[in-house]
C-alpha cells in the first residue's frame, strides 16, 4: 500500500463512532440460525473438475453487462 494511504487516520472520536456504528449494523443483519440453515441448502459446491471446455463456454455465455443471468448450460452438467 501506499504509504501516504496508511499515515491517514481517523481523529479517536471519530474511529470510536464508526466502530460503534458498525457494531450496531452487524447485530441488526445478523441471521438468525434458522436463516443460516436455510442459506447453506442454498449453497452448492462443484466437487469435479468440469474441464476447460465447460469453463470456456461458461465465459463466453456472460455479455459482462450488469444482468443476473447465467447460461443454460452452466446448470446442465450439475
Amino acid at each position: 500500500m501506499d504509504d501516504e494511504l496508511m499515515d491517514l487516520k481517523f481523529p479517536a472520536e471519530a474511529d470510536d463512532q464508526l466502530n460503534r456504528l458498525l457494531a450496531k449494523w452487524a447485530l441488526q443483519v445478523q441471521l438468525s440460525l434458522q436463516e443460516e440453515e436455510e442459506l447453506y441448502d442454498r449453497i452448492f459446491v462443484i466437487a469435479d473438475d468440469l474441464g476447460y471446455d465447460w469453463w470456456r463456454q461458461l465465459g463466453e455465455g456472460f455479455s459482462f453487462q450488469t444482468l443476473n443471468v447465467f447460461p443454460a448450460f452452466v446448470f446442465r452438467n450439475i
